[in-house]
């Protein structure tokens, strides 16, 4: 009979490079934090062009002032304008199928590495083997429309 050593079997997880990468958020709940803190807890779908793969991504929008400019950035990747001042609200429900662009780090955690989102960003920049710079594509300055954000296909 077989053996093995309970509690060291680890599923295989992919993670994506360090990068900018299109998303589109698949589930979201609201939630306390372990600091009583409101936060939104997303499920983000993140598309690896490379592989034409999708993955999973967890991430929380966290409602304290030391992070409310990710949520900010969440808004305006996703086609919302931000108006500095203006009291605004966020629903799990109105996140759900929101999508953009976000970077992507890695991090360490239990000796295995995950992919965190490091921001969220309004435009995708792309390289043009030609350019001396990298070129942005263009947006209104306003924020993306919903159509211009293409959708993951899978």
């Amino acid at each position: 009979m077989p053996e093995y050593t309970q509690g060291t079997g680890r599923a295989a997880q992919f993670v994506l490079p360090d990068g900018e990468y299109l998303f589109r958020v698949d589930d979201a709940e609201e939630r306390l934090s372990q600091n009583e803190n409101q936060l939104i807890k997303l499920k983000l779908a993140v598309l690896d062009p490379a592989n034409k793969k999708r993955i999973t991504v967890w991430t929380n929008l966290v409602f304290m002032p030391g992070c409310l400019w990710m949520i900010d950035g969440f808004r305006s990747a996703t086609g919302e304008k931000i108006v500095k001042g203006e009291k605004c609200s966020l629903s799990a429900e109105d996140c759900i199928g929101r999508r953009g662009y976000l970077v992507l780090g890695t991090q360490e955690w239990n000796g295995a590495k995950h992919n965190v989102v490091k921001k969220y960003v309004r435009r995708r920049v792309k390289d043009d083997p030609n350019a001396q710079e990298p070129v942005v594509a263009a947006r209104s300055s306003s924020g993306p429309e919903p159509d211009d954000i293409p959708d993951i296909p899978f």
